[in-house]
């Protein structure tokens, strides 16, 4: 912990764009980016852990206590929010608040039937990505959950009415995307930066978006077959 106390390591260059904009306020305001108190740290994951359970709450319309408890649980249980704990020095402030983004993305697309709640869900997810991509599943199964919701409870059965949802919630994930990358591109020109080439992050989009749209019916091949 000691070692990441006064820096981070990996943000501009790993397409952590607003990990270091977070970074840099942190320690603007408080003297460090990071925080050694584990009471301080467990205290705010608490805080960001149930307030994503209360937007998954939300989207999903749950009421019961029960259910409640089941979806708090749920969250803790994630392999994306245990695998946090084995480095704790960003898992309070930075890395659950992308997880309480990406979930926030689909609540407001939901709450705002309109091109405004699209573009709004659309600037969460790309904060959340640029914290930390690996949220970016979930944000995107809470926009199907959203929309399944819509369709449970809407009695507007016209096409246009279902396709106007559908590219709502299309809307969000790829301007999310699309804003995401932009924002990459202007922070590495800004801090004169360049991404690095592990795991592939240095291709990460320079093919545009066709390559991730031919990954979706490669999924639904391999799911049925």
């Amino acid at each position: 912990n000691f070692h990441y106390f006064f820096f981070f390591f990996a943000t501009y260059s790993s397409g952590r764009w607003f990990l270091g904009v977070l970074g840099s306020l942190f320690t603007r305001f408080f003297g460090a980016p990071n925080c050694a108190s584990p009471l301080f740290n467990g205290l705010i994951c608490l805080i960001l852990s149930g307030l994503s359970a209360w937007v998954l709450a939300e989207i999903m319309d749950v009421r019961s206590r029960s259910g409640l408890l089941l979806l708090s649980g749920l969250l803790v249980a994630s392999p994306a929010v245990a695998g946090l704990f084995g480095y704790m020095f960003p898992a309070p402030c930075y890395y659950l608040l992308a997880q309480l983004l990406s979930l926030s993305a689909a609540w407001a697309c939901r709450r705002r039937p309109d091109a405004l709640g699209a573009g709004a869900g659309g600037f969460l997810l790309a904060l959340s990505m640029g914290i930390y991509q690996s949220y970016l599943p979930m944000g995107l199964c809470a926009l199907l959950l959203a929309f399944a919701q819509e369709l449970c409870r809407d009695e507007d059965s016209r096409a246009r009415a279902l396709l106007l949802r559908v590219a709502r919630y299309a809307g969000t994930a790829i301007g999310g995307f699309l804003l995401y990358f932009l924002f990459n591109r202007l922070f590495l020109h800004l801090k004169g930066a360049a991404l690095d080439s592990y795991m592939g992050i240095s291709q990460m989009g320079q093919n545009g978006l066709l390559p991730y749209i031919r990954r979706i019916p490669v999924a639904y091949h391999q799911f049925f077959f």
